[in-house]
């Protein structure tokens, strides 16, 4: 079996580059995932990205409100340093 692919953007990556070339190199490049910092992600990429039939990973969530805000938007999935903290 293959493994899924995701395409890792951080903050300073998708400020200076195009936000359609980043959707365009994640399809072309055959990702499952698209996986950006919590601190660029809004519910209008989450949106674009499910619209592209790709899933949504954030990085790297360590605390409650950040999940909270990610959870409300629709993100698929997170990396964090500390996962006990996110059972209820």
């Amino acid at each position: 079996p293959k493994i899924k692919k995701s395409y890792l953007i951080g903050e300073n990556f998708y400020k200076y580059r195009l936000k359609s070339l980043i959707f365009s190199n994640s399809i072309n490049n055959n990702c499952y995932y698209i996986s950006p910092g919590y601190e660029i992600i809004d519910k209008n990429f989450v949106k674009k990205s499910h619209r592209k039939f790709l899933k949504v990973l954030c990085y790297t969530i360590n605390n409650i409100d950040e999940y909270n805000k990610l959870l409300n938007i629709n993100v698929d999935g997170v990396f964090t340093n500390f996962p006990n903290i996110f059972i209820y």
